[in-house]
């Protein structure tokens, strides 16, 4: 009697550890989710804070169950990585923020403190490969790549 309370005691233990665990990673996801495109807000708000299961929120955006749920996984943990962070705090303590997105051909003059700021968001906050980033800032590769490496370098140095 005593092994079946036993075992019944470290279930609920764990099950609450577990919940507890849930809840302090979807208050972190939750506190950066005014960086995010809105579309990657609202999933994760409806996820972490609503509470709703993937497969409404899959039907909500066109997603199917497992779609769904890999991209509030992916989005989640976009947004705990130490570079989000660090981006995070990069455009939080920058003095102008440029529009975003930005009008096409605005940051080819831009001075370059803006360019950075542009690149970290496309590529850190909203997670867009190089070459994408390139195209939606309407900037060449080589200028994007240049800028990325110079962030990351500050990053994994701990300049952010």
């Amino acid at each position: 009697m005593q092994v079946v309370e036993r075992r019944r005691v470290v279930e609920n233990l764990d099950r609450r550890r577990r919940l507890r665990r849930a809840e302090r990673l979807g208050e972190a996801v939750l506190r950066h989710t005014r960086w995010l495109p809105p579309g990657e807000a609202a999933l994760l708000i409806g996820f972490y804070h609503a509470g709703r299961p993937p497969h409404e929120l899959g039907a909500l955006t066109g997603l199917d169950r497992r779609a769904a749920r890999r991209r509030i996984r992916g989005i989640a943990e976009r947004t705990l990585r130490p570079s989000f962070l660090a981006a995070v705090r990069m455009l939080e303590s920058a003095p102008g923020l440029p529009d975003w997105p930005p009008a096409p051909g605005s940051l080819a003059a831009a001075r370059p403190e803006l360019v950075t700021l542009a690149v970290v968001r496309a590529v850190y906050i909203e997670g867009l490969s190089r070459r994408a980033a390139a195209v939606r800032l309407d900037l060449k590769e080589h200028v994007v790549r240049r800028h990325f490496d110079a962030v990351r370098g500050r990053i994994e140095a701990g300049r952010v």
